[in-house]
């Protein structure tokens, strides 16, 4: 059997699946097909199954193959067993030639139907069978079929796996290889000829210390952008202007927002009630000039102990309110009798509120890309810490500094609600308080 595991649909791509109809050019299948293509450049080690050509990270060439073809067998289109990470020559070459052995050919099968015997299949199958049981490479040059085998036979032929580029392919990799090995052997003979033991121990020590540091940065640097989701999360994250306002600070504030944001609706809905009612509005006024110094409405409602001196002139009669509109200020006013630690966290909202109205605008506009928040959310804990380590490395890299923001990106739509309902709600408060007069 094979080694490459099967892929697993979550609830959620089960979902999607559902909508997709089998059809695999359907707008809804773009996020299916992108999970599925992580899984199987990861499953293949970026090669093609068939001729194990290297397929690198963002190479066009690199494409999905259906083993049974989609166009016969509609039903197993996104069935997990019939996907295969394949070149784009060796795709094209296969085709739509039926693989199916001749007494299972030509039936209308279900999605659970899929055969999953090997002797099912005329060729080599990437799940039921052991690619090396049936192909081999002779002379590390020319792909053959092992001991005859007919299903390599069948592969070989149906993929076009005899094709002379292959084998030019192949002989470059090892002049490749073989000219690399010339070099380091000059390179090293030259620094140490003529040179006694410690000298060279010397020379060695100085070499290893300069470069250990800088080799494992490359690798971690090369580990991750071959890491095909945080690729992808990293480019996306670049086009964002805002993201650097994810930090530890704002991230307090924004859940001090979501706890105690009600407190300013009720600030808001008081400010423009008194502001609306003529009688109201008039009477405050003259309580404002009274005092020595100046006050403002604004001012006296964000202080605790000026707001519930506020209060008792109010039900003392010192602030005639009338008595037709008097209940529903009351009812308004009485909102707003907060302890005076809410005070402060309610000021410490309204001297924070720009920044609040900047996250929101930047959470909707991350939110827009539909893909983006659920692969970020599906990210391993082995590929954040990978993340984190990359934020360490001292590199202007504009792709790996939008690689850097991933941790605290996937910690922050960890834990806040990103509703578009919800920020729009947000971003409403926030335009309403930026209209009263002295509020900032």
């Amino acid at each position: 059997m094979s080694n490459a595991i099967v892929f697993k649909y979550s609830p959620t791509l089960a979902k999607r699946l559902l909508k997709c109809n089998d059809n695999w050019s359907s707008s809804d299948s773009s996020y299916i097909k992108r999970k599925l293509r992580y899984h199987l450049r990861e499953q293949f080690q970026e090669k093609c199954f068939y001729c194990g050509v290297e397929l690198q990270t963002g190479n066009a060439k690199a494409e999905i193959d259906h083993i049974v073809p989609k166009g016969d067998y509609r039903s197993f289109t996104f069935r997990p067993e019939n996907l295969v990470w394949s070149c784009r020559e060796c795709n094209t070459t296969k085709g739509t030639n039926d693989t199916l052995i001749e007494g299972l050919r030509g039936v209308t099968y279900s999605y659970n139907d899929y055969p999953l015997n090997s002797h099912d299949y005329e060729i080599v199958h990437a799940y039921f069978d052991n690619y090396e049981d049936h192909i081999e490479l002779e002379d590390n040059l020319f792909i053959t079929a092992k001991a005859g085998s007919s299903k390599g036979v069948q592969t070989i032929l149906m993929c076009g796996l005899y094709r002379l580029q292959l084998t030019q392919d192949k002989v470059k990799a090892i002049m490749k290889e073989k000219e690399i090995e010339r070099k380091a052997y000059t390179k090293v003979t030259g620094i140490f000829e003529n040179k006694s033991n410690e000298e060279y121990e010397s020379e060695i020590r100085k070499i290893i210390d300069g470069v250990d540091e800088e080799l494992e940065n490359f690798k971690l640097i090369n580990e991750v952008l071959s890491t095909p989701e945080i690729f992808d999360i990293g480019y996306s994250i670049i086009k964002f202007k805002n993201v650097h306002l994810f930090n530890e600070r704002n991230k307090k504030l924004f859940a001090y927002f979501s706890k105690k944001g009600y407190m300013l609706n009720y600030y808001i809905n008081l400010y423009n009630y008194i502001n609306e009612k003529v009688n109201i509005k008039r009477e405050i006024e003259n309580y404002l000039v009274s005092f020595k110094e100046k006050k403002t409405l604004s001012n006296i409602l964000k202080s605790h102990d000026e707001f519930m001196y506020f209060k008792q002139e109010c039900d003392s009669g010192n602030i005639n309110i009338d008595n037709r509109v008097k209940r529903f200020f009351i009812k308004k006013r009485d909102c707003l009798i907060l302890t005076k630690t809410d005070f402060v966290i309610l000021n410490y909202l309204i001297k924070n509120i720009k920044i609040i109205e900047y996250i929101c605008k930047e959470m909707l506009n991350i939110a827009s890309n539909k893909d983006f928040i659920p692969l970020l959310l599906d990210l391993t804990p082995q590929s954040i810490q990978k993340t984190i380590d990359i934020s360490k490395i001292n590199n202007d890299n504009l792709h790996l500094k939008g690689i850097s923001h991933i941790p605290v990106l996937h910690d922050w739509f960890n834990h806040m609600s990103y509703d578009s309902k919800n920020l729009k709600s947000t971003l409403k408060i926030c335009e309403d308080l930026k209209q009263i007069e002295g509020i900032l």
